[in-house]
């Protein structure tokens, strides 16, 4: 399965001027915990802010959140994954980068979704479930095979 099967479409965006309370703000409203800073002319993406990049770079040092902008704490050119990708690579890619969201990108470069370590867990459990009951299911066939064939 491909990860364009299963990332969300919806990407909550930003240009990379605005100020870290604008930012805070549209995470909160939008209720999310990053934004993807994109170029507007072609929603590429430049840069990812979360929510911790807020606390930590801004709140905990404490600075005036109105007079950041965004372009001056957001991690600049973010690791991404493709449309292509399957979800065993793109599990460990979070892994091997130690990041919880990735925006996900087109051939183009183009933004086209995000998926969370959050998506992926959810995807993987429902997975597993159903794989737990292939055991029970086997053993219901062979009793049913089995009172149907003569001793």
């Amino acid at each position: 399965m491909a990860l364009k099967d299963v990332c969300k479409s919806s990407v909550v965006c930003t240009t990379s001027d605005v100020s870290a309370a604008e930012a805070a703000r549209l995470m909160r409203d939008k209720h999310v915990g990053e934004l993807v800073v994109v170029k507007p002319q072609d929603k590429k993406a430049i840069g990812i802010i979360t929510d911790r990049d807020l606390v930590t770079k801004v709140m905990a040092n404490n600075m005036d959140p109105r007079m950041i902008q965004i372009n001056e704490i957001m991690v600049r050119n973010p690791t991404v994954a493709k449309e292509s990708d399957g979800l065993f690579e793109t599990a460990r890619k979070l892994e091997q980068t130690g990041i919880r969201r990735l925006p996900v990108i087109d051939d183009q470069g183009h933004l086209t979704g995000i998926v969370s370590i959050d998506d992926l867990y959810e995807l993987f459990a429902t997975e597993l479930t159903t794989l737990s009951k292939v055991s029970a299911r086997q053993i219901a066939n062979e009793r049913v095979v089995s009172a149907l064939t003569p001793h």
